[in-house]
C-alpha cells in the first residue's frame, strides 16, 4: 500500500547558468519502506519562471531564484528545493571585435553565464582599467578615449572577469605645419615642424609615433621631434608618417645670407707691416658662406690690402674698414694696424765721454716682428744712473760725474741698453 514518495537529486548545488539542467527521480514507497514498482510520478514546479521540470524529472534553470520541484504519486507528494543562481562566466562584445579606430566610438559589452545568457537580477558593476584609453558606463557601453589597451571588467557577486579593448586611431588625414615660414638664412638654424593627424571621425591623434624623413639630409636633417636643422644651401622636402600613412611633402629652402665677417686666424690689432689676417664671410649663425664674396678696403687703402679670398695684409699704421659684399648685401668690420716694437737697435752715440759736462747724442731704430721700421712712434730714452749722466727725450746725453751708467732705448715692451763710461 502506498505510504509516501521519495525524491533523489542527481547532482548537487546551485544551477549557475540559465539552461543548465538537473535530473530528479521519484520513488513510491509502501508502509514497510519498500519501493512500489510500476508507480510513475507526476512532476511540477512551484515557479515555472525560475525552473521548469519535465515528465521525466529533468529540471531546467530559467531565472535566478529558488523553486520547489514536486513529485506526486496518487495522493502522495514530495518536494525538492532547487536554487538557480547565475555565475559570471565571461564578458562578451555585442557590437563587433577588433580595434576601435576613432575616438568616442563605442562598444557594447554584456556579462554572461556559462551558456551565454546575460546576467540578470544581480548587482553588476562595470569598470575600465584605464579611463584614459576607454571609459565604460554601468550599462556596459565602452567609449574610446585614447590610444592603448584597456580591460573592460564586470563584477558580479565578488567575481570579476574582463575583456581587452584596444583603441588605435586610424590616420585619415595628416598635415604638417611649422613654427615659421620662409627660407632659413643661416646654417645650423632650425625650424620646428608639427604633424597634425586626425582619425576618421575628425579627432586629433596625439599619442602615436611620428616618423620624419628628409629628401636630402645633407641639405637639412630632421630629428624625431620634427626639428629640422640646416646643413647647406639647397631645397628640401620633408614628410611625416604615422603607421605608414604619409603627409603631403613640405618644402624648405636653405639660403645663407651674409651677416658678419669673421676673423679666422686672430683678433685685435695687426702689430706688424706685412702681417696677414684671413677673413671669412659668415651667416648669422657664424657659418662661412659658400657664395663668391667681393672683398674691399672701404677706408684708407694705404693701411692694408685684401685679396679676392679675404686675406688682408697690413701696410700702414692706422684704422681702416674691410667690407664683404654678397649680391646686394654688404657687411663691414674695422681693422687697425699698430706696429709693435719687436727689437730696437741703437745706431748712434758715444759710449765713452772724457770728463763731466760732455755731450753726445744717441739714436735708435725700432723694428716690428717682420723687420719693418716702426713708424709713428717715439723711442723712450732713460739712464740707469742719473748721477753719472742725464738724457733727454730726444737722446741728448750730458755727463755729470765719472762712472758708468746704462743708456736705455725703449718702445712698447722692448728695451735695449748700452753702457756709457764717463772718465
Amino acid at each position: 500500500m502506498l505510504n509516501r514518495v521519495t525524491i533523489t537529486e542527481i547532482g548537487s548545488g546551485k544551477l549557475k547558468a540559465f539552461g543548465n539542467k538537473r535530473r530528479f527521480t521519484a520513488q513510491a514507497v509502501d508502509l514497510d519502506g519498500y519501493p512500489i514498482l510500476g508507480k510513475v510520478a507526476s512532476w511540477k514546479s512551484s515557479n515555472e519562471a525560475v525552473a521548469s521540470i519535465d515528465a521525466t524529472g529533468e529540471a531546467t534553470a530559467k531565472q535566478n531564484g529558488t523553486v520547489t520541484l514536486i513529485a506526486s504519486v496518487e495522493d502522495q507528494f514530495a518536494g525538492a528545493t532547487l536554487v538557480v543562481d547565475q555565475e559570471l562566466a565571461s564578458v562578451l562584445s555585442l557590437t563587433g571585435e577588433g580595434k576601435l579606430t576613432a575616438l568616442n566610438r563605442g562598444r557594447q559589452y554584456k556579462a554572461v553565464d556559462a551558456n551565454g545568457n546575460s546576467i540578470v537580477g544581480k548587482n553588476l558593476a562595470w569598470a575600465s582599467s584605464s579611463d584614459a584609453v576607454a571609459s565604460v558606463d554601468q550599462a556596459g557601453l565602452a567609449k574610446a578615449r585614447g590610444n592603448g589597451i584597456a580591460k573592460i571588467s564586470a563584477t558580479v557577486d565578488g567575481k570579476s572577469l574582463s575583456a581587452d579593448l584596444e583603441v588605435s586611431q586610424e590616420v585619415a588625414s595628416l598635415q604638417v605645419t611649422s613654427d615659421s615660414t620662409g627660407k632659413l638664412t643661416a646654417l645650423k638654424r632650425q625650424r620646428k615642424f608639427t604633424a597634425n593627424a586626425k582619425d576618421p571621425d575628425g579627432y586629433d591623434i596625439t599619442s602615436k609615433v611620428v616618423v620624419w624623413s628628409s629628401s636630402d639630409p645633407t641639405i637639412a636633417s630632421i630629428d624625431g621631434t620634427g626639428v629640422a636643422t640646416a646643413q647647406r644651401n639647397g631645397k628640401i622636402k620633408f614628410r611625416a608618417a604615422i603607421d605608414g600613412f604619409q603627409s603631403p611633402p613640405v618644402d624648405l629652402e636653405i639660403q645663407q645670407v651674409l651677416a658678419a665677417i669673421l676673423s679666422i686666424d686672430g683678433s685685435g690689432k695687426l702689430k706688424s707691416k706685412g702681417e696677414t689676417r684671413q677673413f671669412a664671410a659668415a651667416d648669422a649663425g657664424g657659418s662661412a658662406l659658400s657664395n663668391p664674396i667681393t672683398w674691399r678696403i672701404m677706408g684708407d687703402p694705404a693701411v692694408a690690402t685684401i685679396d679676392a679670398n679675404g686675406k688682408l695684409t697690413a701696410t700702414k699704421n692706422r684704422k681702416t674698414t674691410v667690407t664683404a659684399t654678397d649680391g646686394s648685401v654688404s657687411v663691414s668690420t674695422d681693422v687697425e694696424v699698430e706696429q709693435m716694437a719687436a727689437r730696437i737697435v741703437i745706431t748712434k752715440g758715444k759710449t765713452t765721454l772724457p770728463g763731466v759736462r760732455k755731450q753726445t747724442t744717441f739714436e735708435a731704430i725700432a723694428y716690428d716682428a717682420n723687420s719693418y721700421v716702426v713708424e709713428d712712434k717715439v723711442i723712450a730714452w732713460s739712464v740707469s744712473n742719473p748721477a753719472v749722466a742725464t738724457i733727454t727725450t730726444s737722446g741728448d746725453v750730458i755727463s755729470v760725474s765719472t762712472g758708468v751708467t746704462k743708456i736705455r732705448a725703449s718702445m712698447d715692451s722692448v728695451t735695449t741698453e748700452v753702457d756709457l763710461t764717463v772718465n
